[in-house]
């Protein structure tokens, strides 16, 4: 009797072990998310910077630019609108991750990176720094990004 209640813990123990894994995130998700946004940001492709993003991601962008300050927390469809009309006026932008640091959690990654982008506007260089904070979740199986915070300044 002793050995069967053993054993039921030990399988109990294992199926919650395995449910657990199977709602982790691995690395590898995370990097593979990345990619995927800094290829679509990097090739103009609005389509591939939509499909990494939640269609509740909470967005807030703190801009400061030229001595001003500036809050945006757009929803996704407007972030999507934001990116493609800014690539259709912008002339040799650019687009740079670096200094990232990964974070996983048992249902989550926290992503913390500085982006910098340059553009010409008008005959204008302008050149961005962001200390980007993005958190990345599983929705319905897929790993998204599901909060962007950036303090940027222009």
């Amino acid at each position: 009797m002793r050995v069967r209640v053993t054993q039921a813990i030990l399988m109990a123990m294992a199926v919650l072990s395995l449910s657990a894994f199977a709602e982790g995130i691995s690395r590898a998700e995370v990097d593979a998310l990345i990619k995927k946004m800094d290829t679509g940001i990097n090739t103009k492709n609005v389509e591939a910077v939509s499909d990494t993003l939640s269609d509740n991601i909470n967005i807030t962008i703190n801009i400061e630019m030229f001595g001003s300050k500036q809050v945006m927390t757009p929803n996704k469809q407007t972030y999507i609108t934001l990116l493609r009309d800014g690539w259709k006026t912008y002339e040799q932008y650019t687009y740079k991750r670096t200094d990232e640091k990964v974070q996983l959690e048992p249902t989550k990654a926290i992503i913390q990176a500085t982006v910098t982008e340059s553009f010409v506007v008008g005959g204008t260089k302008i050149t961005g720094v962001t200390q980007e904070t993005s958190v990345a979740e599983k929705v319905d199986g897929k790993l998204l990004f599901t909060q962007i915070t950036g303090d940027s300044k222009m």
